[in-house]
């Protein structure tokens, strides 16, 4: 009689080969199914991994999130920092532009720990909380302004047979240039000059430590 026991596989396994499949596929190509056809077991054991297929998912986020710089480098200023870890968002998204984009699709909150890691980072180099708070919220939505939209265009370019025509006119260009890294931190430099105007006379001089802290 043949044997009906299912392969056994690591939560950590199963994450992995679920990020190469949304990766590939997309959020609507992948399922449970083609999951566990890849795992050599059936959907129904994946969920004895996982609560539900969304479950799973934020899981799969949480190992994009691995990919993030949120390391404290002693005397770094502000922001160079602000720069450094939007730049690590920006890389990470574009080489991964379905995981990016599949975070609107499931249910729940994202998964938060990149956002403590900035918290604390910023916070440890003496900026104010209603500070960070300002720059916070502009700097979210810079990012899925700007991120969002550069996956879909490359998304859709992978999908598409033609090539783009070329641009002619100034405004064409501009159109084409702006998801270059060169426009992505001439924003981060306009939403750091306006956070500076905010707080004024605040010199800003906020930075992380020479040394770590002894507490």
């Amino acid at each position: 009689m043949a044997s009906t026991r299912q392969p056994s596989h690591s939560r950590e396994e199963i994450i992995d080969i679920a990020f190469k499949l949304v990766d590939k596929l997309g959020y609507d190509g992948f399922s449970m199914r083609t999951l566990g056809d890849e795992l050599g077991m059936s959907a129904m054991g994946v969920y004895s991994y996982f609560r539900s297929k969304d479950d799973l998912l934020r899981a799969v986020l949480r190992r994009a999130q691995d990919e993030l710089d949120t390391s404290s480098i002693p005397g770094e200023h502000w922001e160079t920092t602000t720069h450094r870890i939007c730049e690590t968002m920006r890389t990470a998204s574009l080489a991964h532009p379905h995981i990016r984009l599949m975070r609107y699709r499931i249910s729940g909150r994202w998964p938060q720990a990149y956002n403590e890691d900035y918290y604390r980072l910023f916070l440890a180099q003496g900026m104010p909380e209603e500070v960070h708070a300002k720059l916070f919220r502009a700097i979210s939505s810079y990012l899925s302004g700007f991120i969002d939209p550069a996956c879909w265009d490359i998304i859709t370019h992978q999908n598409s047979a033609e090539a783009p025509e070329p641009a002619t006119e100034p405004w064409e260009r501009l159109a084409d240039e702006r998801f270059t890294k060169e426009a992505f931190h001439e924003g981060i430099d306009i939403i750091i000059a306006g956070v500076k105007a905010q707080v004024a006379p605040n010199p800003c001089n906020w930075h992380t430590p020479e040394q770590p802290s002894q507490e």
